[in-house]
C-alpha cells in the first residue's frame, strides 16, 4: 500500500517554505540587500526559536524550523539549476 499522505504533506510544507522564502526575499529587497545595520536576533529555544531580522523600522520574524526548511529548499533549487 502506498502512503499518499506523505506526498501531500511534503507539497504543503514546500508551498509554505516557498511563501516564506518569497516573504524573506521581499524583506531583503526592501532593506536594499544592504546588510549594514541589519540586526539579527534569536529568541526562544529549540523548535520554538524565532529569528528576528530588523533594519530601521522594518522587522521580519521567522520560526527556526521554517528557516531550516527555507535553507533546504533553496539548496535543492540550486542543485536542480546546476543539473
Amino acid at each position: 500500500m502506498i502512503d499518499r499522505t506523505k506526498g501531500k504533506h511534503f507539497d504543503l510544507y514546500r508551498g509554505q517554505y516557498r511563501a516564506h522564502l518569497s516573504e524573506l526575499l521581499v524583506f531583503l529587497r526592501r532593506v536594499g540587500w544592504d546588510h549594514e545595520g541589519l540586526e539579527v536576533d534569536l529568541w526562544g529555544r529549540d523548535k520554538d526559536a524565532v529569528i528576528l531580522l530588523r533594519k530601521g523600522d522594518k522587522t521580519f520574524r521567522l520560526n527556526i524550523l521554517q528557516y531550516i526548511g527555507l535553507l533546504r529548499l533553496s539548496a535543492t533549487e540550486e542543485q536542480t539549476k546546476e543539473v
